[in-house]
């Protein structure tokens, strides 16, 4: 007599990931809404040029840098919703005060705070998010939370364009640090921080996202942070400087993205507002075929790379292009394809090499010292430009930091792409897919604990 596999219930997707998405999405948009503002009169009106400027922008991510590890640390201990909601007052009210600055260094200043006020937000949500998704559905739930960005860039080009055309780039910040700011009064009441909070949640479900979870409510959560054992991981190590590799192009492609389109196609900031949307629309595609490519084969290693490598040969080219007009445009759009999938992959990571009682820490140090790339890509457009007149040397240099990305990125530990070691044997296996599973107790390959 055959049985019908027993349905779960995955009232889970719809309403645990769809806030995640609209809250990153006003993040996103709130942190790179510079690029916007730069190309729409932002360094003419506050006397900056291009060097100056690319530091502006990139200035963000110094403060964002130093909450990282306290508010990781925290989200673990299951204060991720309330460090969430304590940010976004923060940072919606100094993107407010932002487009009421009279000076650069005024705004500097004020961009510093904002990455202070947003930093830790990243790795709060990942908690959420590994609370909430088995390992097997790590790569596709990570997939669809990404599309925040994609989404925000969606959201953020022709609105932004609207609002610079006929307003300017003061009204841009106050508007939109104003909408972040009522996402307050969804987010408190709406999000559960973890299965055992929420009372929506039907038994089922709830037993088969525990059943799974690498990241649990209970004592273990509890246990002490050891420190010296986590900064001795060589796996911190690595995962912060690839994490960096990758943000120094990210961080230049996205913020410079609005001033070379306007460039290279000569056309107008509203024209612009709608022409960056593309790279964005592509970016759903690399998202969701990388994101089930990965979880079918468990190989988040093999898929970052490919991602990371073709990334750098798409911004290699619309450099070189950089003198072609319209030509060098379809590279560049082109990027948008592997441009979110590296992070998408790159997040389902940590919780393979790490403890429990370290994952939480582990992300914040990831994640802050990997966003320092967001202030070393734009500086290094800006000063490339400055220095030769185009964009092209600039985006050529950001290319090769994704290859050094993709070289460090084989080193990682054999459970990264699949592989598993069974404990006391020695014996190594590949993972079926979709299943992480055994009849013996497995422990990560290489995790440094």
């Amino acid at each position: 007599m055959s049985h019908q596999p027993v349905k779960i219930p995955s009232l889970r997707w719809v309403r645990v990931v769809p806030l995640l998405i609209v809250l990153n999405t006003v993040a996103y948009v709130d942190r790179y809404n510079v690029g916007y503002a730069i190309a729409g009169g932002l360094g003419q009106d506050l006397g900056m040029g291009s060097s100056y400027a690319g530091f502006a922008a990139g200035i963000f991510f110094w403060g964002y840098l130093i909450p990282q590890f306290p508010g990781g640390h925290l989200a673990e201990r299951g204060y991720a919703k309330i460090f969430i909601a304590c940010a976004l007052v923060l940072w919606s009210s100094l993107t407010i005060c932002m487009g009421l600055v009279s000076s650069a260094p005024q705004f500097v200043v004020l961009r510093f705070f904002v990455g202070l006020a947003e930093g830790g937000v990243f790795p709060a949500v990942y908690t959420i998010l590994g609370n909430w998704f088995p390992a097997k559905e790590a790569g596709r739930a990570s997939a669809l939370f990404i599309t925040n960005t994609a989404f925000a860039s969606l959201i953020a080009g022709p609105l932004s364009g609207l609002i610079l055309g006929n307003f300017g780039w003061r009204t841009l910040f106050v508007m939109e640090g104003a909408f972040s700011l009522m996402l307050v009064a969804v987010w408190v009441p709406l999000m559960s921080e973890s299965p055992a909070r929420a009372s929506w949640l039907s038994r089922e479900e709830r037993d088969y996202i525990v059943s799974g979870q690498v990241t649990v409510d209970g004592d273990e959560k509890a246990a002490k942070l050891d420190w010296g054992a986590l900064v001795r991981d060589r796996n911190l190590w690595l995962l912060s400087i690839i994490y960096l590799l990758y943000h120094v192009a990210n961080g230049g492609y996205v913020v410079w993205l609005p001033t070379i389109t306007k460039v290279i196609t000569q056309t107008s900031i509203g024209v612009v507002g709608f022409l960056t949307v593309t790279p964005f629309v592509l970016s759903f595609v690399g998202l969701f075929v990388f994101g089930t490519l990965s979880d079918r084969s468990l190989n988040r290693r093999r898929y970052i790379v490919i991602s990371m490598l073709w990334l750098s040969a798409s911004l290699a080219a619309a450099g070189l292009l950089g003198n072609k007009g319209w030509i060098a445009f379809i590279p560049l759009a082109a990027s948008g394809l592997f441009l979110k999938p590296v992070i998408s992959l790159f997040w389902t990571l940590p919780n393979l090499v790490f403890g429990r009682r370290d994952i939480g820490a582990a992300r914040g140090i990831i994640n802050g010292i990997g966003n320092l790339g967001g202030f070393l890509g734009p500086t290094i457009v800006g000063v490339a430009t400055a220095r030769t007149g185009d964009f092209s040397a600039g985006i050529i240099i950001i290319a090769a930091f994704l290859v050094g990305g993709a070289l460090l990125t084989v080193f990682l530990p054999p459970i990264t792409s699949g592989v598993r070691r069974l404990a006391g044997d020695g014996e190594t296996y590949r993972t079926p897919s979709g299943n992480l599973s055994s009849p013996k107790v497995d422990t990560p390959c290489g995790s440094g604990h």
